[in-house]
C-alpha cells in the first residue's frame, strides 16, 4: 500500500513508505519469543488460559469464569482482523471479587528488586472495545492483588488509555487495536508509556512523577497482578485475542515493529503505523508503485495535477515544481 496525502499548498506530500520505496504489503512472520516473555492466545479449541509461549500463568479469581467466554472472530460476529480468524476471549463487566490473576513468573528487577518486586515490564494486548459499552471506563490491570484500591491502567469512556487522570491516544469502537503499556516503576522518577498500533501516543513520568511503587508488581508464587479488575466497578466488556507480558521495558522501536493487531497473536507484526507525511522529495525504484495509479486512480486524480510516465521514470508534477524517482 502506498499512502498519498492531501495537497498542501501546491505541493503533493508523500509518505515515508512511498519515498523510501518500502512495500507496505509484507508477509507477516512471528517474531521470536523474547527472554522473560509469556504470551497467551486464548485458543478456544485448547485450554484457553494456557500460555502459548513462556511460563506465566493465568487463573480465574473467585467466580470470574462466569463472566468470561471464548470463541472465534468468525463466529462472534466481530470486525475482521488482519491475518484471518483468531481465537478470542470476552471479559465482561466484573465485580470487585472478580478478575484474571496473572503470575508473570519473572524475577524482581529494577529499583524495587530489594523489595522483591518487578519494576520494569511491558504488557501488549490485541483488543476490541464493543460499541455498545464504549463510553464506559474499563480497567486493564490492577497491581493490588487484593483489589483493595483503584485499578492502575484504564481505557476511559472516550477510548483513551492511561492512569491517574492522564489519558492519551484514541481507540475506535468495534475495531481491533494493539495496545502496549511500558512501565518503569520508581518512586519520584518512574515512567509509563502508552502505544496504540505501534505508535507512541503519550505517557507520564520523570522526576517527581507519580509512577512509583504502586505500579511495581509482586514477584511471588501466585497472583502478581489482576487483569481487568477494579475495586469500584470501573470495568466493562472487552474482547482480547492475544496478550503478552515481558519482564523489561520494550523499546519504542520494538513496539513500532509490532504494528497493529494480527490474528496470529501479539508476536506477529500487524499493519504498520501511518508514517509521517512531511516528505516532498525522494529517489528510488518505481517498480513498487507502477501499478498503483490504476488501483487508486480516483485518489490520485484529486491529489495530483498531472502524472506523466516516460523512459522508466515516474514524474510527479505540482505546478511548475517537479519531484520524482530517478531510475
Amino acid at each position: 500500500m502506498v499512502f498519498v496525502s492531501r495537497v498542501v499548498g501546491s505541493c503533493v506530500m508523500l509518505s515515508r513508505a512511498l519515498c523510501c520505496g518500502v512495500a507496505a504489503a509484507m508477509t507477516a512472520s512471528v517474531s521470536p519469543a523474547l527472554a522473560g516473555q509469556t504470551v497467551w492466545d486464548f485458543d478456544p479449541d485448547a485450554t484457553p488460559l494456557s500460555a502459548s509461549v513462556g511460563t506465566g500463568v493465568l487463573t480465574y479469581r473467585g467466580n470470574t469464569v462466569s463472566a468470561v467466554s471464548f470463541g472465534r472472530i468468525s463466529t462472534a460476529g466481530l470486525a475482521p482482523m488482519l491475518g484471518g480468524d483468531s481465537g478470542v476471549m470476552l471479559v465482561g463487566a466484573l465485580s470487585a471479587a472478580q478478575g484474571i490473576n496473572m503470575d508473570h513468573a519473572s524475577p524482581p528487577n529494577g529499583v524495587h528488586t530489594v523489595n522483591g518486586w518487578t519494576s520494569n515490564y511491558t504488557i501488549v494486548m490485541d483488543v476490541l472495545i464493543p460499541a455498545a459499552s464504549f463510553a464506559s471506563p474499563r480497567s486493564l490491570f490492577q497491581t493490588n492483588t487484593s483489589n483493595a484500591n483503584d485499578g492502575d491502567y484504564f481505557i476511559d469512556g472516550q477510548g483513551r488509555i492511561g492512569t491517574s487522570g492522564v489519558y492519551n491516544g484514541q481507540l475506535q469502537p468495534g475495531v481491533w487495536h494493539r495496545i502496549a503499556i511500558v512501565v518503569g516503576a520508581a518512586d519520584n522518577e518512574g515512567m509509563a508509556s502508552t502505544y496504540i498500533d505501534g505508535v507512541f501516543v503519550g505517557g507520564q513520568g520523570g522526576t517527581g512523577a507519580s509512577i512509583g511503587s504502586r505500579w511495581a508488581l509482586y514477584s511471588q508464587a501466585g497472583a502478581d497482578l489482576i487483569m481487568f479488575a477494579d475495586d469500584n466497578g470501573e470495568t466493562a466488556p472487552i474482547w482480547v485475542s492475544s496478550m503478552s507480558f515481558t519482564d523489561r521495558r520494550m523499546t519504542a522501536a520494538e513496539i513500532a515493529a509490532l504494528g497493529g493487531a494480527h490474528a496470529a497473536g501479539v508476536r506477529t507484526p500487524g499493519a504498520a503505523a501511518n508514517p509521517p507525511r512531511n516528505y516532498t522529495r525522494c529517489a528510488g525504484p518505481v517498480a513498487l508503485v507502477a501499478r498503483l495509479p490504476r488501483l487508486q486512480r480516483t485518489r490520485w486524480r484529486r491529489s495530483m495535477r498531472r502524472l506523466r510516465w516516460g523512459r522508466g521514470r515516474l514524474r510527479w508534477m505540482c505546478g511548475s515544481r517537479r519531484m520524482g524517482w530517478r531510475s
